[in-house]
């Protein structure tokens, strides 16, 4: 009897103090990431729309996520499904209503590109011409004006604006998970092309968003079967604590897909390693930077991953100050930490971006504390 007693009193010390460390950890947390407490709590969409008009003003995009949480009850899971379709639904609304002014005049210039430009451009070079010679455009003469004229239109958004044609990239951006979307591959599937379907109406790209190993798989065949559908607003975040990682990759960079690298930010990472995981991320990072094509390198590990890279690129035409095919990706509550760090090393990232989140915090702690890793979650300098 004492014995149980004892074990009873061991046990009850253990929880008492492993809870005193829990409210500690939510605090300092809490304190690192500027976050005040009722934003913890629950985290409402106004909150984003502050949060996004203050990366506008730090030339950030801005990239929104709304939290995951799931149910053991079956109703009350549909109900969470529907809620977070139309949640995801609306957020396309207000990545557009709150694009960087700056975004939304390269859109309108590109969907404005038609005659009236090329009209313009070719009596600029026929007065031009007349000043340079006097004697009539022989056909030969016509041809290579039409030419020059062609390839003036085809350039004249990179040369005003030195951006991507394809304002899908430097843009708004959605993430989601797919079991946010269904409960079955069928299901995460239908939802995930409503969603879109309405993005690539109002240009917005959306990334699918790593969770644990077993849900890999699924994240991939989705993703690839979106491409053969032809969605060419869609990448895959891809996570470097996986062994398949390089692998992955290779598949991805072959179909022209576009990747979301990350070094990993759950606990069932099969390589615990973090220089393993560090020597993934640069390797691979120099694949994406080479595919002349979209990616994100999210990572906060100037150190190790931005500054060497940032380097090695430098003065060359993939220099990340001018690199228009390379975005920098960032947790929201790391923005001060960010600023410092490209300060500290004075690297100039021409595309960053960084993650907001909105929801119920309660329930997304409740749902993934046994899978988050809460030494990342302070690595990081985010608490979400």
């Amino acid at each position: 009897m004492n014995k149980l007693i004892s074990l009873y009193l061991i046990i009850k010390n253990i929880i008492f103090y492993l809870a005193i460390l829990v409210i500690v950890g939510i605090i300092v947390g809490l304190k690192v990431s500027k976050m005040s407490l009722t934003e913890f709590l629950n985290n409402p969409i106004d909150k984003v729309i502050y949060k996004m008009e203050n990366l506008n003003d730090n030339e950030f995009r801005s990239n929104v996520t709304y939290l995951y949480y799931t149910s053991s009850n079956l109703d009350r899971k549909e109900h969470i499904i529907k809620n977070n379709v139309n949640a995801f639904l609306n957020t396309i609304d207000y990545l557009e209503k709150y694009e960087h002014p700056d975004i939304i005049k390269i859109v309108t210039d590109i969907l404005n590109m038609d005659e009236k430009d090329e009209i313009e451009l070719d009596e600029k070079d026929e007065i031009e011409l007349d000043e340079k010679e006097e004697t009539e455009l022989e056909d030969k003469d016509e041809i290579e004006l039409d030419n020059k004229l062609d390839n003036k239109l085809d350039n004249k958004i990179d040369i005003i604006h030195n951006t991507p044609i394809n304002p899908l990239y430097i843009g708004n951006k959605l993430s989601l998970k797919l079991n946010q979307l269904g409960s079955s591959y069928n299901e995460s599937l239908s939802n995930l092309e409503i969603i879109l379907d309405k993005a690539r109406s109002k240009n917005i790209f959306v990334w699918i968003s790593a969770h644990k190993l077993k849900d890999m798989e699924q994240e991939l065949e989705t993703y690839f079967t979106c491409l053969e559908k032809g969605y060419k607003n869609v990448g895959i975040t891809l996570s470097c604590y996986h062994n398949s990682i390089n692998n992955n990759i290779d598949k991805v960079l072959k179909l022209k897909g576009n990747v979301r690298l990350v070094k990993g930010y759950y606990n069932d990472g099969e390589i615990k390693n973090d220089s393993q995981i560090t020597k993934n991320y640069y390797n691979n990072a120099i694949k994406l930077i080479k595919s002349n094509n979209y990616h994100q390198l999210a990572t906060h590990d100037f150190k190790n991953i931005i500054f060497p890279l940032y380097l090695k690129y430098k003065n060359t035409e993939l220099d990340f100050s001018t690199n228009n095919n390379i975005e920098f990706g960032f947790f929201y509550n790391s923005l001060k930490h960010i600023k410092y760090q490209m300060n500290h090393y004075n690297i100039d990232l021409k595309h960053k971006c960084c993650l907001i989140t909105y929801g119920n915090n309660i329930n997304y702690l409740r749902s993934n504390i046994y899978d988050i890793s809460l030494k990342k979650i302070f690595k990081l300098k985010a608490i979400l």
